[in-house]
């Protein structure tokens, strides 16, 4: 496993198109695309972050309950929403 957040494998997969060879062929296009994936990756975790306390909702019901379907889902979510918030604006600067 390296740094990069392309897959070694991801011009073989089934699908994988004569545009996808291209750019992934040269630097240019491997780094735009590292690129976008690294923003990608740092958006996802922010994301979590800011709704950690939904997460930990679900696990905590999961583990209660040891399955959730549809409306339950629903309602642990809803549970969970009055929590402190962080502002997205401040979740730029982490």
């Amino acid at each position: 496993m390296g740094s990069s957040l392309i897959a070694d494998t991801s011009m073989s997969l089934a699908g994988a198109t004569d545009v996808t060879a291209k750019v992934l062929g040269s630097d240019a296009g491997r780094d735009e695309v590292e690129q976008l994936l690294g923003r990608s990756k740092v958006d996802a975790r922010l994301m979590l972050e800011q709704n950690r306390h939904v997460i930990e909702a679900l696990r905590d019901a999961l583990l209660a309950r040891d399955e959730l379907v549809g409306p339950e889902i629903i309602e642990v979510i809803h549970a969970a929403r009055p929590e402190r918030r962080v502002p997205s604006q401040a979740i730029r600067t982490l």
